[in-house]
This record gives C-alpha cells, sequence and structure tokens, in this order.
C-alpha cells in the first residue's frame, strides 16, 4: 500500500511537468532511505511502462565525511541493477567554505544545486527531483518558529521551484506530502538497502535537533502535527506568492534606477516609503530589489528588516553578503535607503557606454568579439538563427543603441506573456552571472529589443510580412 500512494505521489507532481515525455530527470539520490525509496519507486514506474521520460541519478560526493565514498558505491550498485543511467560527481565543500565562510550547509546546497544544473544541462533534464517529505516539510516550519521568522518564513519547502533562480529546470520534491513512515514501510518491506549518515544524529546541529528531540516531543500529544505543519505551509505559500508579486511591482516602482560609478551599482528607496508598508510587504520590496540586481541572492532573512524600520537617527551599514551591501543615514533630510551592489570585475568600466547603432550600421561590442550590425533587408522568409534578429521599423521607438542591460530592468519577452528580469533571462541562457551586466543588448528609447543569442522582445514579433525589414545580427569574428 506504502508503495502504491509514493507512486501515486510521483505520478501526481509529474503532471506538472510541459510535456509527456519531453525532457529527462534526473534523481538527486544521496544513498539515504529516502533517495534510495524515491529511485526504486522511479525505477518501477520505468519497468511497468507508466514512465516514459528518461531518467539520470545524479550522486554527488560532498567529501565531508570519511566513508562518504561508500555512499556513492551503494547508488552506483543499485541503479545499475534497476538499469538506470547514472552521473557520479565529487566536491570539495570543506575547501569552499574555507575560502568563502559563512553557512557550510549553505555553500554545500549552493555547490550541489550548482553541480545539478550542469548535469541538467549536459543530459536534457526537465527537472531535478528530490525525496523531501512531510517529515522534512514539518522540521522546515518548526525550526523557522524556533529561530525567529516573519509570516512568509512559515511557508516551508514548496513542492517546486527552479533548480536556480530563472532557470527553466524545474527542482521537483514529489513526496513532499508523504509521511516518514510510507517511506520507511517501503524500505523495509522490498528491502531497500540505503546507507545512514552519522552527521544526522548529530544534536550539535540544530535540524538534528528539531527532528529527533523537540518534534518527537510535540507528537506525543499531537499525532498529526506534522500534517497540521503542513498544512500552515500551504496556506502561507499562497499568501507569499502574492505578496511576491505585489512587492516586485513596488521594489521596481518605488526604488530608483541603478547608477553605476565604478565597479558599484547603487539604487535608492526613501526610508519613510519603506516604514509605510506592512513589515511582510516591505521585505518583499527589499528581497525583490536584491534579487533584481544579484539574481541567484537567496531570500533575505526577516532579521535584515529590523534595523531598517526601527526608528532610530543612527547611521546603518547592513551586509547582506559580499557584493551586497544596504547604507541608511537617517540623518540626512530625505532619508533613503541605498542598496549598493559591487560588480565582478569589469562591469562597472567606463568604456562600456552606449554606442548608436545607425540604420544600415555596425558597433563593435567592449570586452566580445565581433560586431552586431542592422540592415534593412528584403527577405521573403527570414532566418530563425539566434544570432539574427528581424523585425519592423514600425516597432521602433527613437535609434537604436548597443548597450549593457540596466540594474533591474525587465523585458517583455517574446512569448512569456509578461516581464521577466533581463538578469533571469541571461541566467537560463547560460551566462555567467559575473558577465550578466555586460552582455550586449540592442535598444531602442523603449527599451531592450533583443539579447543577442538569448531572447527577443514581444514587440519584435512580424505580424504582417512587409518589407523591408530591419535584420540584426551579431556577427562574431
Amino acid at each position: 500500500m506504502s508503495q502504491d500512494k509514493l507512486q501515486l505521489s510521483l505520478l501526481t507532481a509529474l503532471e506538472s511537468l510541459p510535456g509527456t515525455a519531453e525532457g529527462g530527470l534526473g534523481l538527486a539520490v544521496s544513498g539515504g532511505i529516502d533517495s534510495m525509496v524515491l529511485m526504486h519507486t522511479v525505477a518501477d514506474l520505468v519497468q511497468s511502462g507508466a514512465l516514459e521520460r528518461k531518467v539520470r541519478v545524479l550522486h554527488l560526493n560532498h567529501g565531508l565525511r570519511p566513508d562518504s565514498a561508500e555512499d556513492g558505491e551503494l547508488v552506483a550498485r543499485e541503479s545499475g541493477q534497476r538499469a538506470l543511467e547514472l552521473s557520479l560527481g565529487t566536491i570539495d565543500v570543506a575547501g569552499r567554505h574555507a575560502a568563502l565562510g559563512g553557512s557550510l550547509e549553505a555553500v554545500a546546497r549552493d555547490l550541489r544545486y550548482a553541480w545539478l544544473m550542469e548535469r541538467a544541462r549536459e543530459f536534457g533534464l526537465a527537472a531535478i527531483l528530490t525525496a523531501h517529505h512531510a517529515g522534512d516539510q514539518a522540521e522546515t516550519v518548526a525550526m523557522r518558529l524556533l529561530r525567529g521568522t516573519g509570516l512568509l518564513g512559515l511557508g516551508g519547502i514548496p513542492e517546486r521551484r527552479p533548480l536556480l533562480r530563472g532557470s527553466p529546470v524545474i527542482l521537483l520534491r514529489p513526496f513532499l506530502e508523504v509521511g516518514r513512515s510510507a517511506i520507511e514501510d517501503a524500505a523495509r518491506s522490498r528491502s531497500i538497502p540505503f546507507r545512514e549518515d552519522s552527521t544526522n544524529t548529530d544534536l550539535a546541529h540544530r535540524r538534528n535537533l528539531v527532528r529527533h528531540v523537540v518534534l518527537p516531543l510535540a507528537r506525543v500529544d499531537d499525532a498529526a502535527l506534522d500534517t497540521q505543519l503542513a498544512t500552515l505551509g500551504h496556506a502561507v505559500q499562497r499568501t507569499d506568492q502574492r505578496v511576491r508579486r505585489l512587492g516586485r511591482h513596488l521594489a521596481h516602482t518605488l526604488f530608483s534606477e541603478a547608477v553605476v560609478d565604478g565597479d558599484r551599482a547603487t539604487q535608492e528607496l526613501s526610508l519613510a516609503d519603506l516604514r509605510s508598508l506592512p513589515v511582510e510587504l516591505a521585505w518583499s520590496v527589499i528581497d525583490q530589489a536584491g534579487r533584481s540586481v544579484c539574481p541567484d541572492l537567496p531570500p533575505l532573512p526577516t532579521r535584515i528588516l529590523v534595523p531598517l524600520l526601527t526608528e532610530s537617527e543612527r547611521p546603518l551599514h547592513l551586509e547582506v553578503r559580499r557584493d551586497l551591501h544596504i547604507d541608511v543615514d537617517p540623518r540626512e533630510v530625505a532619508a533613503k535607503i541605498r542598496l549598493v551592489h559591487s560588480l565582478p570585475p569589469g562591469e562597472g568600466t567606463e568604456d562600456w557606454t552606449p554606442r548608436s547603432l545607425a540604420l544600415p550600421g555596425s558597433v563593435t561590442i567592449p570586452g566580445h568579439e565581433g560586431t552586431i550590425d542592422a540592415d534593412l533587408e528584403d527577405a521573403a522568409t527570414p532566418s530563425h538563427s539566434p544570432f539574427e534578429q528581424w523585425l519592423s521599423p514600425r516597432v521602433l521607438t527613437g535609434a537604436l543603441q548597443v548597450r549593457r542591460p540596466k540594474i533591474g530592468e525587465r523585458m517583455e519577452a517574446f512569448g512569456l506573456g509578461g516581464t521577466k528580469l533581463v538578469a533571469d533571462l541571461l541566467a537560463e541562457g547560460g551566462v555567467h552571472a559575473d558577465h550578466r551586466f555586460s552582455y550586449p543588448v540592442v535598444a531602442d528609447d523603449e527599451g531592450i529589443l533583443w539579447i543577442p543569442g538569448i531572447r527577443a522582445a514581444e514587440r519584435c514579433r512580424i505580424i504582417r510580412h512587409e518589407p523591408p525589414l530591419v535584420r540584426l545580427s551579431w556577427r562574431k569574428a
């Protein structure tokens, strides 16, 4: 019965993915009981013909335990027996943590997600599946309650989200409403082997303390605790989505356009305007503004807001992370919050100023090989090369120019039915974070028309083919 429930949960979750058999599935398998049961459940569905997508098992050795190599050996053996393709990887989490500082868990997570994203691109995977279950959801909500969080922090773990911000690859958690007991029953009834991670019993880690001490004590008086916490999480997630949409709109409206000075980009917001907002909405505005300049920024902790919203005459300097900080000086006549982003080397150089693009004409791209050309042509059938874009001259507003994206700039991308951060579009196109604000775009007075090799704006859509047409092209050296 547990196995039937697991299969149903998995198939139901997969229905949310686009297509019927398009794009493969990556299974993040650590070797623990949860992920091993996930792997065998997926293998059963593949074997029965109920799942037609290609499947690849993904195992990453973090190198944090002396016996961690044995985890990979188990995953390799079991995936081979089930005829599933496998990718193994190793990362030096401890070394990266020593270099970067911060939370070891956060460094491990960031490196793991980056590795999973690389495998998704390499093998054409539409989604990465993990084995998080209802118990994990309860732990997450409980930890945030104990740590102290605002309303939105109680949202817990979403069932699905982009693997990385702006990525088309989905991170999917099909077992999120399945209790741990169902997973344990499946492992026991089918004799599925798994590895025990010794660090999972170390009570020095807060999650382990919540898992092994706090929640078991709470369940003595309330057996339905996990379900209740999960229900709370779902309700808050729905509220969170609405608040984030409004926060994104207000961040775009209230924050000034970024001013680049050397290697720093600064946006400003009236301190009085921020303090006039409800706390959760104020948090969302700051969070969304931060993400507009740092697309890979994790959600900001709500404690960031406490000094911002507290009436004080003392100047504040808040380090969000190494490349992003917030400055506030309440003593100013019209006090401002300044969001300061340190640009990667070369991003703020003065030689990358907008260049006029004549029609016809060419522009050499600073820091890139080749040129961008603009021509008027009577093409019978415009090509569909990613390095060419055709559009009607009637949609142009003012002169053409080649420039870099503005901090937080959005574009109504072709076929999306709405606007999206240009930084996110560049991330989806595989442009490294260090180069997203020096990547060339073609724009007019209204905004970006074309991100070469990535995406065109919706207004480039040719509704009636009436030559001549404007042909934009990126001619590489």
